[in-house]
């Protein structure tokens, strides 16, 4: 263990870096302080670069230096990997994507790079990826006690990861499937065959889908992939091609899966036949299936009431429903951000436990940069030229303002406060709308520029009110975004085809602003839920500072802005700026 000179305080940052979602957190004393995805601030999705950017917008918001910090955690093991991309390299047959693997082999070169771009001399800790996850779900965990199951794409060689959490913080993991056996590089391989983009919001497209068809191609596809004892996954490899990911391709798949399947890929702007939505149905039962099996193994482990699920596959809005509801476990926390970015903030919480320190339960991800009115806002808007409204010192004369539009059905950006952290946080940089008109969901993608079959609409509501709207089986209600059924005829804009809808309850004291806004409309139109989705448009990182909702108001043009405690009114942009945006689509670029 670790020991830290007594009065001082114990200060770990945690990063993914190199690979995608790289992110950042900072941890104090065992509290997380500060977290931020990369992305949010480069403005490329999956942003795989180092993470300074959002490193050092969490040490602003932690009011420290890299001279406070003690240690820097990096969620990955490089004798691991370096074994890993050797036995891929050693298999090779393609000279670029050989080539390639070598070239990743400096792993001594990359940690060079990586002080340099942080500016850091403090010691590093190396954390395999799938303990740095397994580490992140403590942080999430209602009780002391519980199972655990960790699947991704790869962790170094791990894939799948069960296990148990004890009374004292310690994570026991053991390895359950390795590369290439991937549960998730097989649905991510089905993604992409069905012609969705893999690794944004293709894989929510491909679960959505599988509820309108039949799983009339199991049989076929469990000539792929075997799901054995336990739950146990075995890949035949004279189907994939996995080593294909090293170079970015969404092609993942050889020729002979496609004589198996008997019908050729889809094409992105192909329509979609009932033979895809067939595959998808079966994918996504033999996924669940399998997924259910190593549940059980976990069961078998532990008497804990309590699961925690980590890992990309989570994301995937029918699997976790199916987890919720399988009986096995009387309560299943799913970890809210994508592997990356929770890998970070696991990294951290590892580290953090070998100085001594417990981490801290948390009960909301609002941990990134905020922006105030006086100094952000205000001379901004004064500096571009734009009109507003100022309801400064007058919060409830806004909330009152963005209420009534809502009610009108107007379609406001919502921005203030803290910057949520991972995919099912959402509420300071989100788009509100009424769920009510049965039309607005068509609106609200059109604003979003989403595929129809993309999840985007997110519903929101006060504990209190939860019942009124959700089956009221679902108990504790999601603090994050999680699938729950509709049981109330009053929003159909957030219903799917299965009758669910994306929900996440809001907790008073982690977001007042939004909560405000929740009694208002409902003390206006008698509803209590709101209609949310990201501000960004299809492909975009969520908004992150002032002036990325400023150009996606503009761009989605939404009716209105609501920015910390100014309102800007669409109609009342300059015709010259407003002109200029509003032509424009989003790029994605690096940005300093």
């Amino acid at each position: 263990m670790t020991t830290q000179a007594p009065g001082r305080r114990t200060a770990v940052i945690g990063i993914t870096t190199l690979r995608k979602d790289a992110a950042a957190a900072i941890m104090v004393d065992g509290v997380l302080c500060s977290a931020a995805e990369e992305e949010r601030f480069s403005r490329r999705r999956h942003d795989s670069t180092i993470p300074w950017r959002s490193l050092r917008a969490c040490l602003q918001v932690s009011d420290l230096s890299m001279s406070d910090i003690d240690c820097v955690a990096v969620a990955d093991d490089p004798s691991l990997r370096i074994d890993w991309e050797l036995w891929m390299a050693g298999k090779e047959t393609r000279p670029v994507i050989a080539a390639e693997l070598v070239r990743r082999l400096d792993y001594a070169g990359s940690i060079r790079a990586i002080r340099e771009a942080l500016g850091f001399d403090c010691s590093v800790r190396f954390v395999p990826r799938h303990n740095a996850l397994a580490g992140s779900a403590i942080c999430f965990a209602r009780d002391k006690d519980a199972g655990l199951v960790v699947i991704d794409g790869s962790g170094e060689w791990s894939t799948c990861s069960i296990g148990t959490v004890s009374s004292q913080d310690r994570t026991h993991i053991v390895e359950q499937d390795r590369s290439p056996d991937s549960l998730a590089l097989f649905y991510n391989a089905i993604t992409g065959y069905l012609g969705f983009d893999v690794n944004t919001d293709g894989e929510f497209e491909t679960a959505i889908l599988s509820g309108r068809g039949n799983p009339s191609l199991d049989g076929v596809l469990r000539e792929a992939i075997d799901c054995g004892a336990g739950g146990a996954v075995s890949i035949n490899p004279e189907y994939f091609d996995f080593a294909a990911f090293v170079l970015g391709s969404a092609r993942t798949w050889s020729d002979r899966f496609m004589e198996l399947l008997g019908r050729p890929p889809r094409n992105r702007d192909d329509p979609i036949e009932p033979w895809h939505i067939d595959l998808a149905s079966s994918a996504q039962r033999l996924v669940e299936e399998c997924v259910l099996q190593k549940i059980r193994m976990v069961r078998a482990r532990t008497p804990a009431t309590t699961l925690l699920a980590v890992g990309d596959l989570f994301l995937n809005a029918s699997l976790a429903g199916r987890l919720k509801n399988c009986g096995l476990f009387d309560d299943v926390v799913l970890q809210p951000g994508p592997s990356g970015a929770s890998a970070a903030l696991g990294a951290a919480v590892s580290v953090t436990s070998e100085f001594g320190l417990v981490p801290q339960r948390i009960n909301h991800l609002f941990l990134g940069p905020g922006f105030s009115p006086e100094h952000d806002v205000l001379p901004l808007l004064d500096r571009i030229g734009v009109p507003y409204v100022n309801h400064l010192g007058s919060f409830d004369g806004l909330v009152e303002d963005v209420a009534g539009r809502l009610a009108s059905q107007d379609v406001v950006g919502w921005f203030g406060g803290r910057m949520e952290f991972g995919q099912r946080m959402i509420g300071n940089r989100a788009i509100v709308a009424d769920p009510r008109p049965p039309h607005m969901a068509a609106r609200v993608r059109k604003t979003l520029k989403a595929r129809s079959s993309v999840p985007s609409a997110v519903a929101v509501v006060l504990e209190q009110d939860f019942c009124d709207y959700f089956d009221s089986d679902q108990s504790p209600p999601p603090r994050f975004v999680e699938s729950v059924r509709v049981v109330s005829d009053s929003i159909p804009a957030l219903v799917r085809p299965d009758g669910s809808a994306p929900v996440q309850v809001v907790d008073p004291i982690a977001n007042p602003r939004l909560a405000t806004l929740l009694a208002a409309f409902k003390r206006k139109t008698g509803c209590a839920v709101l209609l949310m989705a990201p501000l960004g448009q299809h492909g975009e990182p969520t908004a992150c500072s002032v002036l990325d909702a400023l150009s996606c108001f503009a761009r989605m043009r939404l009716d209105a802005l609501a920015l910390s405690d100014v309102l800007v009114d669409r109609n009342a942009l300059p015709q010259t700026w407003r002109a200029r945006m509003l032509t424009q689509s989003f790029i994605p670029h690096g940005r300093d």
